[in-house]
């Protein structure tokens, strides 16, 4: 769950690039919108969606589902699906929660992160509504 607290490009969750070009993210631009990335280093999906409110929570989830789709949700809800045609997308670089690498920039997370989860399957949208309806009300 996050709480965007500024309209800026602040990163959620990033494996940024290896040096083979691999890598995930969860960002959040300017305007509203939250944004998802995988990248092969040749292949690079991107998923979005607008609609962010400054100072409100929301549950993301970004679902990929190896060689069939990858799918954006937003409070349970899906809000984008592409075809999933990227490869391998595991870099040898850390997870940074919050942050776009392990320094200090100005596109660090301005807001609160709550209970991240990465797993090593396609979670169906049945237990992302699961997980969301835990969620205390906002």
């Amino acid at each position: 769950m996050d709480e965007f607290a500024e309209d800026k490009s602040s990163y959620l969750i990033n494996n940024y690039q290896s040096a083979a070009g691999k890598s995930f993210l969860l960002h959040q631009d300017p305007g509203g919108y939250i944004k998802g990335h995988l990248d092969d280093g040749t292949t690079a999906l991107s998923l979005e969606w607008a609609g962010v409110v400054l100072n409100q929570w929301y549950h993301i989830v970004l679902v990929r589902d190896y060689g069939v789709k990858a799918y954006l949700y937003i409070n349970g809800e899906q809000k984008d699906e592409v075809n999933d045609t990227a490869g391998d997308i595991g870099s040898d670089k850390n997870v940074v929660i919050g942050a776009s690498s392990t320094t200090l920039t100005s596109q660090n997370f301005n807001g609160s992160i709550d209970e991240v989860r990465i797993y090593n399957r396609a979670v169906p949208q049945t237990e992302i509504i699961k997980h969301y309806d835990l969620l205390p009300p906002q």
